[in-house]
């Protein structure tokens, strides 16, 4: 982000959770299709980045649904990969952030253990 014209910048900082709702369909053989809605809550700050200081932080809301495919390499251990979209709402107190700047796509490659 830029900053004043001392020339400093900001850094946005933020993290996010919630619940995570799925459902699985298996496609052929060792593939699974997925799709997901993550429902939750975060929070966001902005600091200088000379001084580290904080200049502004928010909560907000966040919904992120998700497609995933899942690739089965042995029982119980799995390959995936999914895209999907995070929407916030609700940020107010961040200086030069709109909640639109914390709306993006995402993408996650993951293997998971156990559940067959």
């Amino acid at each position: 982000m830029a900053g004043s014209a001392g020339g400093t910048g900001f850094d946005l900082g933020m993290g996010y959770g919630g619940i995570l709702f799925r459902y699985w369909e298996p496609i052929s053989g060792s593939l699974t299709g997925e799709v997901g809605l993550l429902m939750g809550a975060g929070h966001a700050e902005v600091r200088d980045q000379l001084t580290q200081r904080e200049v502004g932080s928010d909560n907000f809301l966040v919904a992120e649904p998700e497609m995933s495919v899942l690739y089965s390499l042995f029982p119980g251990i799995r390959l995936g990969a999914s895209v999907g979209y995070r929407l916030t709402t609700g940020v107010q107190d961040l200086p030069g952030v709109s909640t639109g700047d914390l709306n993006a796509f995402t993408g996650t490659l993951s293997v998971r253990l156990g559940g067959d």
